[in-house]
């Protein structure tokens, strides 16, 4: 922001605060991301029923660069596991057309939502998500 008060100061343009600019766009971001997470927890709090059964959802999926992920089934949701950030767990739980809402462990990867494609009755993939500053694009993990 002080680039940018220089910049109007050399061209003689009166004050303006970009700080107080900045952090009111900054928190209405935060609010309306706030507002999309408290909607999709209550998708969750519905306890919708997947179309499959979530042992389908089970098992090891690779993406060709990253690697491997797995799936286990935990009570209502399941577990993911990634064999690169192995203290990293995320827990996937179900939202409706075939989504689930991942929490990651570590707050710093977000909480996203991750679509499912499902071929004749079984789960072909998954696009994995993280926090858009970690990196903004999906990942898609091929079940095995």
């Amino acid at each position: 922001m002080l680039k940018w008060e220089i910049i109007d100061a050399y061209l003689g343009l009166p004050y303006r605060n970009y700080d107080d600019f900045t952090f009111k766009k900054a928190k209405q971001d935060m609010t309306a991301n706030e507002n999309k997470l408290a909607v999709l927890r209550d998708s969750v709090s519905m306890n919708i029923i997947p179309e499959l059964d979530l042992s389908k959802f089970e098992g090891k999926y690779e993406n060709q660069v990253y690697g491997f992920a797995e799936l286990v089934q935990k009570e209502n949701f399941l577990e993911l596991t990634l064999e690169h950030h192995s203290k990293l767990k995320g827990k996937l739980e179900y939202i409706g057309n075939n989504r689930f809402l991942c929490t990651y462990s570590d707050p710093t990867y977000g909480v996203k939502v991750f679509p499912f494609e499902i071929v004749n009755g079984n789960v072909k993939s998954f696009d994995l998500f993280v926090d858009d500053f970690i990196d903004y694009q999906p990942y898609r993990f091929i079940k095995q």
